[in-house]
């Protein structure tokens, strides 16, 4: 990566994620980012919540799973797994697709 030049004048982000669990469907993830450049930089995280597309093949999975913003929650519904939600902290915008 050195000769790329990516790290020239010492303008990049040290990230570091952590995961804990609770419980079988309890997961915890803690981001944090350092940027150790000289000037302040805006930097874009973006977690993501991901299910196999198996309602693409139809028959009795064909139903979508959905994601709704509430505040600094997503709330999740999938047909098999059930309702889950993710929060976020210190989040200026949560952005979904």
């Amino acid at each position: 990566l050195m000769d790329t030049g990516i790290f020239d004048e010492d303008r990049y982000f040290d990230v570091y994620v952590e995961y804990a669990r609770d419980a079988v469907d309890d997961i915890y993830m803690r981001v944090v980012a350092h940027n150790r450049g000289p000037d302040a930089a805006e930097l874009h995280v973006l977690p993501q919540a991901f299910f196999r597309n198996t309602w693409s093949w139809g028959g009795e999975d064909s139903e979508k799973p959905s994601m709704e913003r509430q505040g600094n929650r997503v709330d999740i519904k999938h047909p098999k797994l059930g309702d889950m939600f993710f929060y976020v902290e210190g989040a200026e915008q949560i952005l979904m697709c």
